[in-house]
């Protein structure tokens, strides 16, 4: 889904945004300071009832750019995820800028959503519920991922398809019919080694602890409160 004409001008800016990105080397140390960056709201007691602090909707969007980039990377059978990823990203952003204040953060406009009962559409600026949850399910894939590549100590290719295999059934397959299922099956046979995937992103073995803490401390939380959120307030089988 991507923009509607009102947000020609943040798409504009969006992708200009992408082209100098795309200009320098995609390292992983910029998705983790993209996630780390992630400012949370505090609980207020509203109509909600959910206890957790949840993100800043605009800093979640500006981390779905990094999410995006790191699809790149795991070969060319992916880049169908990373055009998913911005174009969910863009109609978020949309989503933000129609109303800043009133979008602030991720509790905001899902809860207004909720009230003009339009969580569940799938169009415009209108759609930020229902894209959010998308998103939700690639930030899992990523978290899962990278966790387990942070654990493992080999550079065979292998490992690597484990990896994603595990990750892809932990956050997405259940969402997927038969033939995206079986595509990404197909797809696993021409990812890079885990050695090739860590070294193009910049990923320095001696770090590998350090960046699994990383991992763990800006990822765990934001994934385990969003599942939640979506769960206390039955989203998470939107169509």
């Amino acid at each position: 889904m991507g923009v509607d004409a009102n947000s020609t001008g943040q798409h504009t800016m969006a992708g200009e945004h992408d082209h100098a990105e795309a200009q320098k080397p995609f390292r992983f140390e910029q998705l983790l300071n993209a996630f780390e960056r992630i400012r949370y709201d505090e609980p207020g007691g509203g109509a909600d009832g959910f206890p957790q602090p949840l993100p800043y909707l605009h800093d979640f969007v500006q981390a779905l750019t990094a999410v995006s980039h790191m699809f790149e990377h795991l070969g060319s059978a992916f880049l169908f995820v990373k055009r998913d990823v911005l174009e969910k990203r863009d109609t978020l952003h949309a989503v933000f800028a129609a109303d800043p204040a009133g979008h602030e953060t991720v509790r905001q406009m899902v809860e207004e959503e909720l009230r003009l009962g339009t969580a569940d559409t799938r169009s415009g600026q209108v759609g930020g519920t229902r894209n959010l949850l998308r998103m939700m399910w690639c930030v899992r894939f990523l978290y899962v991922l990278m966790r387990d590549v942070a654990r493992t100590h080999d550079g065979t290719r292998r490992n690597l398809r484990d990896c994603v295999w595990n990750a892809y059934c932990d956050a997405l397959r259940e969402h997927h019919g038969t033939v995206i299922v079986t595509a990404v099956r197909a797809a696993l046979w021409f990812l890079p080694s885990e050695e090739t995937f860590l070294q193009s992103m910049g990923v320095e073995a001696a770090r590998r602890g350090e960046y699994l803490t990383r991992i763990e401390q800006c990822f765990a939380p934001l994934v385990h409160r969003l599942y939640a959120y979506y769960e206390a307030r039955d989203l998470l089988r939107l169509p």
